[in-house]
């Protein structure tokens, strides 16, 4: 957070404000330009070169935006630092994503809070919504939930 600085002539009021511009962009430009070139590559092949893209409406983003992170990690590990599709760098692909399922769960979150009839003490911390609600778990569920109906009612 950035401190005010009471001695100095002008004053700004920024105390508990992010340092978006000292403690982001200025510390990462080069990566945050390579990151720009995947949206404009995600643009020109999914949205004819048009921004707004629709990725937040991919159904199931998180867990599909993993698995393309995965598949370019995988890419990068066998020495192909470049995507010969978009020409850009795997690595850059994959901060990509990442913001992607960083976005999509913060946007859940800010529903979900938005939304939760819950009592504030009842309601799960961020940590173990976070588990509750992540893929895996739901596929899970569904998983112990088939198993389970399949034990009660076998010959269904």
């Amino acid at each position: 957070m950035i401190a005010d600085n009471k001695d100095a002539v002008g004053q700004k009021y920024d105390t508990n404000k992010l340092p978006i511009f000292q403690g982001f962009i200025k510390y990462f430009p080069r990566a945050i330009a390579a990151i720009a070139a995947v949206s404009q590559a995600g643009a020109n092949k999914y949205a004819a070169g048009k921004f707004p893209t629709k990725w937040r409406e991919v159904p199931e983003g998180e867990l599909r935006y993993a698995d393309a992170m995965g598949r370019h990690m995988l890419e990068e590990a066998k020495n192909n630092p470049v995507d010969t599709e978009t020409n850009c760098l795997h690595l850059a692909q994959e901060a990509w994503n990442n913001l992607a399922r960083l976005e999509l769960l913060l946007v859940s979150k800010e529903i979900e809070a938005e939304t939760d009839p819950a009592p504030a003490k009842e309601r799960r911390t961020g940590e173990e919504r976070r588990r509750y609600n992540s893929p895996i778990v739901f596929q899970l569920r569904g998983v112990l939930k088939r198993r389970s109906c399949d034990r009660h009612h076998p010959n269904s």
